[in-house]
Formats: C-alpha cells, sequence, structure tokens
C-alpha cells in the first residue's frame, strides 16, 4: 500500500477481456482529494489484454471522502465504468458497471485499516456465461430434454 495521507482506496484492475481496454475518463469525485503518486489512471491509458492498472486516491482531510470514477473504452456498446471511493466514515465501495461485452468481478483485498482499502476489479468476457448456460441447456438435452424430465418427475 502506497503512503496515502489520511484515507486513500485502491483498485487494482485485472482485464481478462478479449480486447485492449482504454481510459476515456478519470475523474476525482472526492473533495480535498488525489491521485496517489504513481497510481493515476490518465485518459488515453491502455490496459491490454490479460494485463492490469492501479489506481488509487487519497485525502489528507479526516471529513472528506477519497473518491474516483474511471471509463474504459474499447469493447462493447458502451464504457465500463469504475466508481470508488472511501467515505468520511471509513466505509469503501466500488461499483463496476460492465457492459454488452464485459461483465465485471468485485472483491475486496484485506487490510488492516479501514482508511486505507484495496479492491480488486476483473474484467471478464461476457459471453462466458452465455456460453456456460448453452452448455448446462446441451447437456440436459436441450429445453426438449429439460421439459421431459419435468415431466417424467410428475
Amino acid at each position: 500500500m502506497a503512503d496515502a495521507g489520511y484515507r486513500s482506496i485502491e483498485v487494482s484492475v485485472i482485464n481478462n477481456t478479449q480486447a485492449t481496454l482504454n481510459v476515456r475518463t478519470a475523474t476525482i469525485t472526492g473533495v480535498d482529494t488525489g491521485w496517489i503518486d504513481g497510481e493515476q489512471a490518465t485518459v488515453g491509458e491502455p490496459i491490454e489484454q490479460y494485463a492490469g492498472a492501479l489506481w488509487g486516491v487519497s485525502t489528507d482531510n479526516p471529513a472528506a471522502t477519497a473518491g474516483a470514477t474511471v471509463h474504459l473504452s474499447g469493447f462493447g456498446t458502451v464504457p465500463v465504468a469504475i466508481d470508488f471511493r472511501n467515505d468520511q466514515f471509513g466505509t469503501s465501495t466500488v461499483n463496476a458497471t460492465g457492459n454488452d461485452k464485459i461483465r465485471t468481478s468485485v472483491g475486496q483485498l484485506q487490510t488492516s485499516d479501514p482508511n486505507h482499502t484495496i479492491f480488486q476489479v476483473e474484467l471478464l468476457p461476457a459471453q462466458t456465461i452465455a456460453h456456460t448456460q448453452a452448455l448446462a441447456l446441451r447437456g440436459a438435452g436441450g429445453i426438449a430434454g429439460i421439459l421431459a424430465a419435468h415431466k417424467k418427475d410428475k
């Protein structure tokens, strides 16, 4: 964890999609908040396929929320949005919204200080969900197989 003032939040983003993504926007959302040295999301910055980025924001103001929003484009019809914040009460949240091509998975990594938190956001291909469901249906004999099994149970 970087030296990050009174309150901070860091997000490790892992791009497991089929494309290089680019930072479209990167906006600080907290008052008295700045990017942690070396952890700034920069417009135009690429995140290659199967690579990652680390972004973090901090504040020295105990009454402030450290937060930022980053939008990624390059795969899908709308940008992926990642909003991360650690509020004045030490409650951290990360909301990651995918699109038609990308789904997101968010998890908090363990830290000993609620004023300094780290999250991981994994960006995954959206079609893996549909593909898994299709395989499940095929394995069950499709819809007809499922309906036949249901009738047989009655």
